[in-house]
């Protein structure tokens, strides 16, 4: 919703920007289940942008030694090249990942024997950013010709915002713990809202548009909270400063 008033705000993108995830699911899920949201009628649109969901698997968490764990890192990797393969089939559409970031509390799962457990959500961020571009290699490694898949660096920008805090450069948090219990940035412990809601629309558009965020709206879009000027003036530099150092962005 944010994103899309942002948008309509600079007078850019097309209107016909479609919501095609079902909540919570997989790629797999919505090939299979929903597919007149975006797979069947791929066509239809200039751009694909999707996501998977954010209980990632890394190696080097899990190893291998768990047998529906390594289904699952396939299937994943699997999907990726299929959704990627078919946008590529059909008039090589520009194709993003956005990627997703774990709850505050999944960090560690102690239900399963991983042979690295992650010390804290900030650490686990680090191991599934790693996950995340593998499965982007693996699709991009599998699809014909000098193809790309741009990353929407969700779990990227959780891992900037984080650090900023603990080295007191966000207005308002006194380190990273204040920002993971932020109602300002977060609803819950996993889903952004008011600040949090508001960097995730400049960071798409960034790397969709290609909108320098620096100096534009960051009111009027249904925010709770919105925010003041030192803390907008933080999340456009933060996303701007972002994107241009994360090479799968795509943006220079």
């Amino acid at each position: 919703k944010h994103y899309g008033q942002l948008l309509n705000s600079l007078s850019q993108g097309k209107p016909d920007v479609m919501i095609s995830t079902v909540p919570g699911s997989s790629m797999l899920y919505r090939k299979e289940n929903a597919p007149s949201g975006g797979w069947n009628d791929m066509s239809r649109y200039d751009v694909i942008s999707t996501t998977e969901r954010n209980d990632a698997y890394p190696l080097a968490i899990f190893g291998k030694n768990i047998g529906w764990i390594n289904d699952m890192r396939t299937e994943r990797r699997q999907s990726m090249l299929d959704w990627f393969g078919r946008s590529q089939s059909i008039n090589r559409r520009d194709f993003f990942y956005y990627t997703p970031w774990p709850a505050h509390s999944d960090y560690a799962e102690p239900a399963v024997a991983m042979v690295n457990t992650p010390t804290s959500w900030r650490n686990r961020l680090g191991y599934d950013e790693a996950e995340h571009l593998d499965i982007v290699d693996y699709a991009e490694a599998n699809v014909a010709g000098r193809t790309r898949i741009w990353v929407i660096p969700g779990n990227a920008m959780m891992m900037r915002i984080y650090d900023d805090a603990e080295a007191g450069k966000v207005p308002g948090l006194a380190n990273g713990a204040a920002f993971m219990a932020s109602s300002d940035w977060w609803s819950d412990n996993v889903h952004p809202q008011g600040l949090g809601s508001l960097a995730l629309a400049y960071l798409h558009m960034y790397v969709i548009h290609h909108i320098d965020p620096r100096g534009k709206p960051y009111s009027g879009f249904d925010l709770s909270p919105e925010p003041n000027a030192a803390q907008a003036a933080y999340i456009q530099n933060m996303i701007y400063d972002l994107v241009q150092r994360y090479p799968r962005s795509g943006v220079r």
